[in-house]
């Protein structure tokens, strides 16, 4: 069975991971996978939010 992460824990550990440029030390903090670390990383980086809605 997966589990489930709220979008807030997901932006804090994509934070995490951009500001330390180290995916596998932020998994281990939080006892998550490296790769999911890193995928949503490349998913943030593929999909920007901004709070500007005109760009």
């Amino acid at each position: 069975m997966s589990q489930t992460y709220s979008g807030e824990f997901e932006q804090q550990i994509v934070q995490e991971a951009q500001d330390t440029h180290h995916a596998t030390l932020v998994a281990r903090r939080h006892q998550i996978r490296p790769s999911m670390v890193r995928w949503w990383v490349r998913e943030t980086v593929k999909t920007p939010h901004h709070d500007d809605p005109d760009g």
